[in-house]
């Protein structure tokens, strides 16, 4: 009976042994807690970095269509005011034309008055002075000329005015739609390249979320044994002097994988960079009680 009571109770050094797995394995669960809320608010941080990153890529895209639809309105404003300003070309140009044509009648019957004024002058006068009708048909020969000249630079004036219209209409039609196509093209440009950030910054965060969740199943199952093993769940076996317990294959996380313990020792010296880069005074407090917890022997040890 006193050798089995012993045994129960267990000597002072093997309660001390005990007392130290049990420091051991508690100081392992809180780095493990605590990783794993770093891990959680690094997923919120960039969770909430994509979050303004598409608000802000909207705004731009928004800004975009917007400039475009400004574009368009003036482009359509100013063909219309153009082909306003054309008609009103033609109609000043038909209105000149017209002016001219009465112009240029009213000269002819006014020297055709002339013209049968002279005739009838000359007819009245005797034969000797006949001669002086060649200078008359010299001069009405070149009254036609003169007429057929000014008609002649009237349309080559009306011509150029035109041409010089049209040619301006054309340049400004071509700038707006050189620059119409460069938003366009900015636009997409814009549009790809955000979709390729979306895409990249989704994948990170499914990754993240994906360890997160994972390392909070492991702790969990490191919690629950700790917690079982306390409540003496689990079986004690002595052998050569040495106890130990057995834990249920079930009930084991077992180890991580390579990957996942590369992946979390990455983010965790980003968030310790970040820490140490933006101190605060809880921040230095836990990183001071991280670094001495991890230099204690057995720190890093798995029960």
């Amino acid at each position: 009976t006193s050798r089995g009571s012993r045994m129960a109770v267990g000597t002072p050094g093997e309660l001390s042994n005990k007392k130290n797995m049990e420091a051991s394995q508690a100081a392992a669960l809180a780095e493990a807690q605590s990783l794993s809320q770093e891990m959680k608010d690094k997923f919120v941080k960039k969770s909430n970095e994509f979050k303004a990153s598409q608000e802000t890529a909207r705004k731009n895209e928004e800004r975009l269509k917007k400039e475009i639809d400004d574009l368009r309105t003036k482009l359509a404003r100013f063909q219309e005011d153009a082909s306003t300003h054309t008609q009103s070309l033609k109609m000043q140009r038909m209105e000149e034309c017209e002016r001219y044509e009465r112009e240029i009648e009213q000269l002819k019957d006014h020297n055709n008055k002339l013209l049968n004024d002279m005739d009838a002058a000359l007819r009245s006068v005797p034969d000797k002075l006949k001669v002086d009708s060649d200078k008359l048909r010299s001069a009405r020969a070149e009254v036609e000329r003169s007429l057929e000249t000014k008609d002649k630079e009237l349309a080559t004036t009306l011509k150029k005015t035109a041409e010089g219209k049209d040619r301006a209409l054309n340049l400004q039609k071509e700038q707006y739609e050189y620059w119409l196509s460069k938003k366009n093209e900015d636009l997409r440009v814009f549009t790809d390249e955000f979709n390729a950030y979306k895409v990249e910054k989704t994948q990170q965060l499914n990754a993240v979320e994906r360890q997160a969740l994972y390392l909070f199943d492991y702790c969990n199952s490191l919690a629950t044994i700790i917690q079982n093993f306390e409540k003496g769940l689990y079986p004690v076996y002595e052998k050569s002097g040495i106890k130990s317990a057995q834990f249920p294959e079930k009930a084991k996380p077992g180890p991580m994988p390579a990957d996942v313990l590369r992946d979390l020792q990455k983010y965790k010296k980003r968030a310790e960079d970040f820490i140490k880069a933006h101190p605060t005074a809880i921040t230095s407090a836990n990183l001071g009680r991280a670094s001495s917890m991890s230099s204690q022997p057995g720190g890093g040890g798995s029960g």
